[in-house]
């Protein structure tokens, strides 16, 4: 970019970086100010999602004040830092939120950034308390699962421990010459169960 300054001489290339800084800072602020303004209000900032704004470089001195489609309703905007109550182009609505604050005295506006800010907080704090909670319930249904899986498992392993020892008592009882009714009644084993011994 090579530019004359007003004497007629060209800047060196230092100076017109310098001019091109303020530029590049406007347009770095307001990416940022698009990426936090996408939240709703009081919304979680893990809600934000990647945003790739586009740049026009538009005249907005040569525009007629006419709006005839939604664009030129963002240039009329842009024009006279001012809306008509008949536009309705796609995100007019928060421009039309943005002036009314910005109409607002500024011990009002601290307030309600402060309602917004706290509203935010809160609204991050309860939905940590939500995760934190079923974290918190989750890791004690695996403990609870695991007492009654022990629990279950010795219950099991005593039965089965006992059906054993009334197999063990049943056979020894029926080498010993005892009758299947005394057998059945000694262990609690059914006839085909002491047959099958």
């Amino acid at each position: 970019m090579r530019a004359l300054h007003s004497l007629g001489n060209v800047p060196n290339q230092r100076k017109i970086n310098q001019m091109k800084r303020p530029c590049f800072h406007r347009t770095l602020f307001a990416t940022s100010k698009l990426i936090v303004d996408h939240l709703d209000k009081g919304e979680l900032y893990e809600k934000v999602r990647k945003i790739y704004p586009e740049y026009y470089i538009i005249k907005i001195d040569n525009f007629d004040n006419v709006a005839k489609s939604s664009l030129d309703e963002w240039i009329y905007y842009l024009k006279n830092y001012d809306l008509k109550e008949d536009f309705h182009a796609k995100g007019i609505d928060r421009v039309r939120e943005r002036l009314q604050y910005e109409s607002l005295p500024k011990s009002e506006q601290r307030a309600y950034d402060a309602y917004r800010s706290n509203r935010s907080r809160l609204n991050n704090q309860i939905d940590t308390a939500r995760l934190d909670g079923m974290a918190e319930g989750l890791e004690e249904g695996r403990v609870k699962g695991r007492a009654e899986g022990r629990a279950e498992g010795r219950f099991e392993g005593r039965s089965e421990g006992r059906s054993d020892m009334q197999r063990e008592t049943a056979l020894a009882m029926k080498l010993k010459g005892f009758s299947p009714q005394d057998i059945s009644e000694v262990t609690g084993l059914a006839d085909d169960e002491i047959d099958r011994l």
